[in-house]
């Protein structure tokens, strides 16, 4: 019997715990009932309208009621025991009753249902026995004395035997304490299982919770998304039409910039390009923190050199540090690597920002952006970057909140410096996005340091001296450094001495004694230690030896003409000092010209004259934009034709004439960009043209759909014309002409593709070629030895090198196999690397056959 007890309490208290999913819909409150039942009644004739509801009604079993709540009463419909019922019949609902809302259906305890249920039939069974007597009193006409009796007499056998019961179970239980021990062992079940119930209860309760929770969440998370989409949609939207007119502003101004102009006319040009600038940047801004709040800015890594970086962030702020008389310097430490692999974009942002920042509150003062290495290990190397400014100063509390977007230190600095607080907010996030973290340190009055360390790769960690003299006759050289700045001469001595020259520092003339007479092979002035005097001296000294003279001058110096006149200046020298750019100026000076134009690449507009004659069609419906873009290729010799829009491109290139490329807007009336592209795969002859999209649209998305579409790159609005150049000669380089006549004997090298890279110079094509076959007529012998020796890494490393400098010859076949070999040599399989080797070898030696015909 307790067994039985025990399972039937365990199954009320399970049943007790499992809450059926039941919800209801709570339509409208009202003060009386009257008004509750008018509603109600109105209710009821809006569903008879709706034969989805009264059929879900028909099949589910919930109803329409009112019911008192309260103070109030209330319209609602109960119960829903399916969720996509409720959804529906709620929807239909809410076109009449928008403030309708969900909730759980009350429900009464089982004890309270047990308990009612136990009080309605003690009364049922009352009034039952009631009647009875009633009736057998009214019947028979008994006097009630006697009917009590009667029952009296009844009744007394049955309570003589209860009395029996009880009196054995009493005496049963005082004579058997082991029975006492299992009704303790009973209850003491009974208390746990019903405090587990109760935890199942609680938990059951907590889950249900949780998962209301989490729909809600998920629900918020799905529009909270839905609005991070449409404000990416309109940010980018805007950043487009506002870099459409910028196309034409910037372009502009470049091609004026490029004629004749008085000196105030330039200084007016420069200043609306660099608001231009400003203004281009800003819009990168807020469409950078717009991807990183919706987590879709992506870190690429390419390898760059660090030189190129730190001289275009000096580029861009230098302008405004001129203006603010701030003295910007840039130190990068002689150990610091200058090939890495990481994102250069990202870093030179941050970099940017950081520098424009620490100059526009500095004024009459002194920035430096320095670079050093603070540990390598393996194939990485950790670099600190640091940005020192002299200016203005901030509180801690002020350090505190700067990362802040749209923060500004206070109201009165940003009315007075001007700014959108939003540079630093995203270089924090894009230097911990690449593995980083910002430190500040700052003192009110005083100045203000930002550091941070980044981690990245090395492409080539056993080149152990990052920076070469190309010839042994560069070594051995005595410079004197005439400068009153400590920083310039500094920088200058610690980069000479690199390359083991002998230096001799002044802050002036006045200090040197017998200057004639001494023999120095290079001499570097400050322009600002000019006069007639010194011009006299300088050009005496000229006279004796043969001394190069340098004129280390500002970016934007005025004075080049008026020295010009007076002395035979060999180089002008411009900041930043580094190691990478004293090298170059070394070069410059001592290496004759023509041969610079075989080692050394010629400016990019100089390499597109190589390519004259070539055809590039324009597909831009803005006739501004094609003006700008004519513009910059003016003095090519490259032929542009322009095209409306995708259908009228489409019908050009099906013309006789041929392109050699394709400029192609993206949104355009009557066919855009990407369908054009399409149309234009779609022709068998003309499936191999290259198209670069050219749009105001620099979404990751846009440039994804340009290639999906068929293109080869993305050209970004307004235009970089240093990346617009490098675009097309990239695309040029690989576009094959039908040999001539002459060139069918040959078949590695295509020596009218090469011939481009020289300016068509057939003697300077010939000095390579023979370098070529100088450099690596042994290459097959020592690759061997190499992999003979497991020493996969260097042998990688000279496949690269003689990659590059097979390209640079026209060698195109053996720079196919060359990257084959690359990708086979990654995976270190012995065995595989004999077979490459063996045709390596016959392709060098049909080369080298080929050098010799064309040679002779």
């Amino acid at each position: 019997m307790k067994i039985l007890l025990l399972v039937l309490t365990i199954y009320a208290g399970v049943f007790a715990s499992t809450k059926v999913y039941e919800r209801s819909i709570r339509i409208g409150t009202y003060h009386t009932q009257e008004i509750a039942q008018d509603a109600l009644e109105k209710l009821q004739a809006y569903v008879a309208r709706h034969p989805r509801i009264i059929e879900l009604q028909e099949k589910h079993h919930f109803i329409f009621k009112k019911r008192e709540s309260g103070k109030y009463f209330i319209t609602l419909a109960e119960p829903f025991r399916d969720k996509q019922v409720l959804e529906e019949v709620a929807s239909i609902l809410r076109k009449r009753y928008p403030d309708l809302y969900i909730s759980h259906v009350t429900q009464p305890s089982v004890d309270k249902i047990v308990s009612t249920q136990e009080k309605v039939k003690k009364k049922e069974s009352f009034e039952t026995q009631e009647k009875e007597t009633l009736k057998e009193v009214e019947d028979k006409k008994i006097p009630a004395l006697e009917v009590i009796e009667k029952h009296e007499k009844k009744v007394e056998p049955q309570v003589k035997i209860v009395e029996k019961v009880v009196e054995k179970v009493i005496l049963k239980e005082v004579k058997t304490p082991i029975d006492s021990i299992y009704t303790t062992l009973f209850y003491i079940s009974l208390g746990v299982i019903f405090i587990l119930i109760l935890v199942i209860v609680f938990f059951k309760k907590r889950m249900s919770t949780l998962l209301y929770e989490q729909e809600r969440e998920a629900e918020n998370y799905k529009m909270l998304q839905k609005g991070l989409r449409n404000k990416e949609k309109l940010i980018s939207y805007v950043s487009h039409e506002l870099r459409t007119p910028m196309t034409a502003i910037q372009g502009l101004v470049h091609l004026v910039l490029e004629s004749k102009l008085s000196k105030e006319q330039k200084d007016y040009l420069q200043k609306i390009d660099t608001s231009s600038v400003y203004m281009l940047n800003l819009l990168n801004d807020i469409l950078d923190l717009s991807k990183i709040e919706a987590g879709k800015l992506e870190i690429y890594h390419s390898e760059f050199n660090i030189h190129d970086i730190v001289q275009y962030v000096y580029n861009v702020v230098s302008i405004k540090a001129k203006q603010n008389n701030v003295n910007l310097t840039i130190c990068i430490e002689q150990d610091v690597p200058s090939k890495i692999i990481g994102d250069s974009l990202r870093l030179g942002q941050v970099l940017i920002n950081l520098t424009s920042n620490a100059v526009k509150f500095t004024k009459d003062g002194d920035v430096t952006l320095h670079v050093s290495k603070k540990k390598n290990h393996a194939e990485e190397v950790t670099l600190t970057f640091s940005v020192e400014d002299t200016g203005i100063g901030m509180e801690e509390d002020e350090v505190k909140k700067l990362f802040h977007s749209y923060y500004q230190a206070n109201g009165s600095i940003a009315k007075e410096y001007g700014g959108t607080g939003l540079g630093l907010n995203i270089s924090q996030q894009l230097v911990e996005m690449m593995g980083g973290k910002i430190h500040v340190k700052s003192k009110k009055e005083k100045g203000t340091t930002f550091s941070f360390t980044l981690t990245f790769s090395l492409k080539d960690s056993q080149n152990k001296r990052q920076y070469r003299l190309p010839s042994a006759n560069l070594l051995n050289k005595s410079v004197l450094i005439i400068d009153a700045n400590n920083k310039n001469a500094i920088q200058l001595i610690q980069a000479f001495r690199y390359f083991k020259y002998k230096v001799e520092t002044h802050a002036s003339f006045e200090t040197l004694d017998n200057f004639v007479e001494n023999q120095y092979d290079i001499i570097v002035v400050n322009v600002q230690a000019i006069n007639q005097k010194n011009l006299d001296i300088l050009h005496e000294m000229q006279k004796v030896s043969q001394t190069k003279i340098v004129i280390l001058n500002e970016l934007y110096n005025t004075l080049q003409e008026s020295i010009d006149e007076k002395i035979d200046v060999d180089a002008y020298f411009k900041p930043p000092i580094t190691t990478q750019s004293v090298l170059n100026l070394i070069i410059e000076l001592f290496i004759p010209k023509e041969t610079q134009t075989i080692t050394q690449e010629k400016s990019l507009k100089e390499q597109l004259k190589g390519y004259k004659g070539r055809k590039i069609l324009v597909v831009e419906d803005n006739k501004l934009n094609f003006r700008v873009i004519s513009g910059i290729l003016e003095g090519t010799g490259i032929e542009v034709d322009l095209a409306d829009n995708g259908e009228e491109a489409l019908y050009k290139l099906q013309e006789d004439k041929e392109y050699d490329l394709v400029l192609m807007d993206i949104n355009m009336p009557v066919m855009n960009g990407y369908e054009a592209t399409a149309e234009i795969r779609k022709i068998e002859k003309l499936s191999k043209i290259p198209i670069l999209a050219l749009s105001a649209d620099v979404s990751a998305e846009a440039i994804r759909k340009s290639f999906k579409s068929g293109m080869q790159g993305h050209l970004s609005k307004p235009i970089n014309v240093d990346e617009f150049y490098s675009k097309i000669i990239e695309q040029f380089r690989f576009i094959y002409k039908p040999l001539t006549k002459d060139e069918e004997r040959y078949e590695v090298l295509h020596v009218k593709n090469a011939l481009v890279h020289v300016s068509n110079d057939v003697n300077a094509y010939k000095n390579m070629l023979i370098d070529f076959q100088l450099l690596y007529v042994n290459i097959s012998a020592t690759l061997y030895e190499l992999c003979t020796d497991s020493d996969f890494e260097l042998a990688i490393h000279k496949i690269i090198e003689l990659k590059e400098t097979a390209k640079k010859i026209g060698a195109f076949p053996l720079v196919t196999h060359l990257e084959k070999m690359e990708k086979e040599f990654l995976k270190t399989e012995n065995g595989l690397w004999k077979k490459e080797l063996e045709e390596l070898h016959t392709l060098l030696t049909k080369l080298f056959d080929e050098i010799q015909r064309y040679i002779k």
